[in-house]
Order: structure tokens, then C-alpha cells, then sequence
């Protein structure tokens, strides 16, 4: 019998920290990307994940070679998203309702990649960026567990 997981998207900030063990995250950043899921990413999230490798002063000796080796890796481990499911027509409606400004921009376009290809849940340590779309259920493993107080 063959086990269909459920299908979760993967934010940038969680493969940048399983990537690198300078991150404090990233033990429970590995251990969350062995979870029970279907994963997915887009492009973007590729894209994103070339920019902080190799922008951020912490990974500031990640050399490019390296930081290819890791995407193309990842391309191989997770699927890719089709993005090409909306027009501009209904990006620039959902910005208008959600009244997205600056950077937040790009997490439409994850939100909407998202519901094009029937995927609710997200695996982010930025909730905030995606509290807004309703649909969407937000998984953060990073999240402390308020029941040990």
C-alpha cells in the first residue's frame, strides 16, 4: 500500500537553516525536514536561497560552487512548483486585497503558488509573513512550545 503524504510548502529560512550549521535552528531545521510530508518550493524560494548564502555576513565564506551544490541538491530532493497557473491580473487583485506593500510582495507570490497547486500548509519560522491568507495553516518548528512554562 502505497502512503500519500500531505502536501507542505517549504519557506526559505527553514532550508537556510538546515544548510548551515552556524544557525542556532539548525538541528530542529533538519529534523523538521524529516517530517511526514510531501515537500515543495518554487523558484523564488531558490532564488531567495542564493541571496542570503551568499549575502549574509554570517555565510559570508560560502563560496558559490557551494551554494550551487546545495540548490541543485535540494532541486533534486523537493519538488518544484508550476508558477505559471495565475495572470498578473489576479497577482495584482490579491495585493490590492490583502494590501501588500514592500517586500511582503514576494510572499504573495508564494501564497498564491501555493493555491494553484492545492498546498495549505507551510513550513516558515515567519509566521507573520503568512498569518494574513486564511487558507493557509503555518507549521514552525522553531515555535517554543508554551505548554512548558
Amino acid at each position: 500500500m502505497i502512503t500519500q503524504f500531505e502536501k507542505c510548502f517549504i519557506d526559505t529560512n527553514v532550508l537556510i537553516y538546515a544548510s548551515y550549521e552556524v544557525f542556532d535552528f539548525h538541528k530542529t531545521a533538519i529534523e523538521a525536514l524529516k517530517s511526514m510530508y510531501d515537500f515543495y518550493v518554487n523558484r523564488q524560494v531558490f532564488l531567495e536561497f542564493y541571496n542570503v548564502s551568499t549575502s549574509n555576513k554570517v555565510l559570508s565564506e560560502t563560496s558559490v560552487p557551494t551554494v550551487i551544490r546545495v540548490m541543485k541538491n535540494y532541486s533534486l530532493k523537493y519538488k518544484c512548483l508550476e508558477e505559471n497557473q495565475y495572470n498578473v491580473e489576479e497577482l495584482l487583485s490579491k495585493i490590492e486585497l490583502y494590501k501588500i506593500k514592500g517586500k511582503d510582495v514576494f510572499d504573495i507570490k508564494i501564497y498564491l503558488d501555493m493555491k494553484y497547486n492545492n498546498i495549505t500548509k507551510i513550513l516558515t519560522a515567519n509566521e507573520d509573513d503568512f498569518k494574513i491568507f486564511p487558507e493557509i495553516e503555518i507549521i514552525n518548528p522553531f515555535k517554543k512550545d508554551d505548554t512548558t512554562k
